[in-house]
């Protein structure tokens, strides 16, 4: 009788002491606290609000979208990427796409792919629901034999075939992005064969003595761009937030924003709930935005212009600015190893690049991108991070561009321009009439570009 009495007590305690610490984690919010945990809480989740708009519309919700495609299955787009794709920032014009959304939650779904030949490049990249890189198949990471691959969700713990590699996945949901590249228009054909190779199917499908589990339909929320600019941020947020499973640190986090209504598959009430801290929550939503942006600009560090990415780090772990700043510029980056992306948005002198000069980028023969594969330079709005429409048809430019001109000596020389320069097209990347960005993309980065021993060369201003 003692030891129940005791251990009522104990209980009671406990309660207390946890309804004091909440009632007096209530107490401690203040105005300014509000504000920079929403700001915070906001940086934070950037990335996983914005990666929705890639489910959204390329996943089995949006049947209106051009990109549609049903989930678990992959959909080809044998066509190189021009200024009529506005679905995603900064997509390349040196592969095909093939994308697809998994949605794990019954079952785990087998990726076949098939064998190609050695110097083909192809990679799909396997990214979480905050953007996170968490695997890869490709020539690069797992070679160019036939092979099948089971992505799993958070809670599988079957034991898997053995010809079936696993790739573990901490999303329920995953984006898929394949690139393979194209050398050329007549290339074309030979890679959309390989493409039809590729395959999505179902673990039940192959194996049927594994049952899918039941799982409940989805009601899913209607995208809108104005998401980024108001409370409906933290709406989407909370919601999204209960088909991820955060490492201890990450929760940690998660934790720490419940104190402002973020909290995972519940609905965000603390907007409505707080009168006297809508004026702060608004003036944060604002500033986290605005930072969003100045991070897109300042990834890893500026050299000759050139923003730089931190190679030496994980894509993207805890490091949630640059999971932030890269959700901006080009969302469903590759990790440095895979493809490395230089982007400018200056040029050497530092002044902000704009299509009312004309510039050009020169490289002496030994300067010239070190890939294993191959590189290109990519030209965008600076505002929208969409392709430059222009009169030659000419998105990027780069080792495999059909009649490139290089110099006696083995250097080269691209004329970046509004207008088509006195040297002619054959060099010519065309630039808006507004300021703009580029983006340079090296396939498969030799060990100078890792290790930090070569930068790209300065983009310089010339005269008319």
């Amino acid at each position: 009788m003692h030891s129940n009495r005791r251990l009522f007590w104990g209980v009671v305690c406990i309660a207390l002491t946890i309804f004091t610490h909440s009632a007096s984690a209530r107490q401690e919010l203040t105005e300014s606290k509000v504000k920079k945990l929403v700001t915070d809480a906001y940086i934070w989740g950037f990335a996983i609000v914005e990666n929705y708009k890639g489910i959204y519309f390329y996943g089995g919700i949006d049947e209106n979208s051009p990109v549609y495609t049903p989930f678990n299955t992959v959909k080809h787009m044998s066509m190189f990427y021009d200024h009529t794709v506005t679905t995603v920032v900064s997509g390349n014009n040196d592969t095909f796409y093939s994308n697809g959304i998994l949605d794990l939650r019954a079952e785990p779904i087998v990726f076949h792919v098939p064998e190609v030949e050695e110097d083909r490049y192809y990679t799909f990249q396997l990214t979480s629901m905050t953007t996170d890189n968490f695997g890869y198949i490709g020539s690069r990471s797992t070679g160019t034999k036939e092979g099948y691959y089971a992505i799993t969700g958070p809670s599988f713990t079957e034991k898997l075939p053995e010809y079936i590699k696993q790739i573990k996945s901490p999303s329920e949901f995953v984006c898929v992005i394949g690139r393979t590249a194209v050398y050329n228009k007549e290339d074309a054909k030979t890679v959309m064969d390989i493409q039809k190779k590729y395959k999505l199917i179902p673990l039940s499908k192959l194996h049927p003595e594994y049952n899918p589990k039941p799982v409940p339909e989805i009601e899913w929320p209607k995208y809108s761009p104005d998401i980024l600019n108001t409370t409906s941020f933290f709406e989407y947020l909370n919601w999204l937030l209960q088909f991820h499973q955060f490492g201890n640190e990450e929760q940690d986090l998660v934790n720490k924003f419940s104190a402002i209504g973020v909290i995972p598959g519940e609905k965000y009430t603390f907007y409505k709930d707080n009168p006297k801290y809508q004026q702060a929550i608004n003036a944060a939503i604002k500033n986290g935005y605005t930072r969003a942006m100045e991070l897109s600009n300042s990834i890893g560090k500026t050299i000759n212009g050139w923003d730089l990415a931190p190679y030496n780090v994980k894509y993207f772990g805890n490091n949630y600015n640059l999971r932030t700043g890269w959700a901006v510029k080009a969302i469903y980056v590759n990790d440095p190893e895979e493809a490395y992306y230089p982007a400018a948005n200056f040029d050497i002198d530092g002044n902000p690049l704009n299509g009312q000069y004309n510039y050009k980028l020169h490289f002496k023969a030994d300067e010239l991108p070190p890939a294993k594969f191959f590189w290109s330079l990519t030209m965008y709005y600076a505002d929208n991070k969409l392709m430059v429409e222009n009169p030659i048809g000419r998105y990027s430019i780069g080792d495999r561009t059909e009649g490139l001109k290089y110099a006696a000596d083995g250097s080269l020389t691209i004329y970046l321009s509004h207008k088509e320069p006195k040297e002619g097209s054959s060099n010519w990347l065309p630039t808006p009439n507004r300021e703009w960005y580029i983006l340079m993309r090296i396939y498969g980065p030799k060990q100078s570009v890792l290790k930090g021993k070569w930068v790209p060369k300065g983009i310089e201003k010339v005269s008319d």
